[in-house]
């Protein structure tokens, strides 16, 4: 009887789980003066959304120079810019720590927010400086600036949201670390079974 109670909370916790909106955080790459990069984002419903860049020394050794800036685009045949970053503010960055919760410590990671953005598919296109609208829009960044180096994307909404792009994050090595906790347990408990037998 205790299994079918223990096995319909796991169930239901499952159920909850699955609903739930969340920190989204993507990877990426960009190779010197010539990528741009693309996710794209998918809102269920009218909600906010954070897009915050975390490329200025993201590795640890402190060699990138990746000086983002991020355009989003309306994923549809028209194409319309909705916004675009270079910088987060000097004032914003220093005063409000805006863009500072995914470990930014430079004011050059982009960042962009929306109070309110309509359910729907967005694209959004990653570049080093100087990345022009049109450039955004071709896939190919033509500037003489050399940056080149690793980034993190961090989406977060109060809506149910998916994004895809160039290198979404392992899932599958975070689900294996899961699965093998709660094999452990199992064996555990059903040792402790046992010996009461």
């Amino acid at each position: 009887m205790n299994r079918i109670v223990f096995l319909l909370i796991g169930i239901t916790a499952l159920l909850f789980a699955a609903t739930a909106s969340a920190t989204v955080i993507g990877y990426g790459e960009i190779d010197p003066s010539t990528d741009v990069d693309y996710w794209e984002i998918t809102l269920s419903a009218d909600g906010t959304l954070s897009i915050d860049v975390y490329a200025i020394w993201y590795e640890w050794e402190f060699d990138n120079i990746v000086d983002s800036q991020i355009y989003l685009f309306e994923n549809d045949s028209n194409g319309t810019l909705v916004a675009y970053n270079d910088d987060v503010s000097y004032w914003d960055f220093y005063i409000n720590s805006v863009g500072t919760d995914d470990g930014s410590i430079s004011v050059y990671d982009s960042y962009l927010q929306f109070d309110s953005l309509s359910a729907g598919t967005y694209l959004l296109a990653i570049g080093d400086y100087y990345l022009s609208e049109s450039e955004a829009r071709s896939g190919y960044n033509d500037n003489n600036y050399v940056g080149t180096g690793e980034y993190q994307l961090t989406f977060d909404s109060d809506v149910d949201f998916s994004v895809s792009g160039t290198t979404p994050v392992p899932e599958p090595a975070t689900m294996l670390l899961l699965g093998s906790g709660l094999i452990g347990f199992a064996g555990v408990s059903r040792k402790k079974i046992f010996k009461k037998n």
